[in-house]
């Protein structure tokens, strides 16, 4: 059972392009049951992407857009998994049918971030700039 501010697995998923996409962590923003798009949803998060690895030029490129949330890994806690550096696609909601698509909490996100986060999800809806991506309820 998870709830607003867990952290999620999704070994694959369907990206905002509808390309098939391997594993990455969710944040969990809603747990109700809806519909968008006449699709019934049961499951809401954002994506967290990491920048572990990566070049400097990458890092400073993508912590440039307002949309991406700096995350450190004393922002959230994923117990005894590998936890790296990243950002939040604050820009992006993903919508999920809990018994079509495989997952599994695995921790939780500071206080602090989790208000960002809705603090930006808020804005970029009000300015009409939040994706909604529903790929994954076909």
């Amino acid at each position: 059972m998870c709830k607003v501010g867990d952290i999620i697995g999704v070994p694959t998923f369907y990206g905002e392009t509808n390309m098939l996409c391997d594993f990455h962590y969710f944040i969990v923003v809603g747990e109700d049951k809806g519909q968008i798009e006449g699709l019934d949803f049961t499951k809401v998060g954002s994506m967290m992407c990491s920048l572990d690895g990566k070049p400097e030029k990458y890092k400073e490129r993508k912590l440039k857009h307002r949309e991406n949330i700096p995350i450190e890994t004393t922002d959230f806690n994923l117990g005894k998994r590998n936890r790296k550096s990243g950002f939040i696609k604050s820009d992006q909601l993903h919508y999920f049918n809990k018994k079509e698509t495989k997952y599994f909490p695995v921790g939780i996100v500071s206080v602090e971030i989790l208000n960002k986060l809705f603090d930006n999800l808020e804005k970029f809806d009000e300015d009409e700039i939040l994706k909604h991506n529903i790929n994954n309820l076909y």
